[in-house]
């Protein structure tokens, strides 16, 4: 397809305009990218405080926000009825 050359410097200054959009993004992300870091070796830095003061659902969070995968134990064998919890040994997280 052959285009005339005011429809390449259009065509041009629209690619021009998309290019520094997507510049303002990748800037935008790399803040957001470098608070999320900031804000997750805060929580690290600080969990027992959070822990304490933390919903479960909080707490779920906290740990997705971590781990992508924990593997986790227990120390005894499962006793039906029993009403006690068991002691929960973490095997890997990564």
């Amino acid at each position: 397809d052959i285009i005339d050359i005011d429809e390449l410097i259009k065509k041009s200054n629209q690619l021009r305009e998309r290019e520094k959009e997507i510049n303002k993004e990748l800037k935008s992300i790399n803040r957001s990218s470098k608070t999320a870091n900031e804000e997750t070796k805060y929580i690290i830095s600080n969990i027992d405080t959070v822990w304490e003061y933390s919903t479960d659902h909080e707490r779920k969070q906290l740990m997705n926000s971590i781990f992508t995968q924990i593997v986790i134990d227990t120390k005894e064998e499962y006793k039906r009825g029993t009403g006690k919890p068991r002691e929960i040994i973490i095997v890997s997280a990564k």
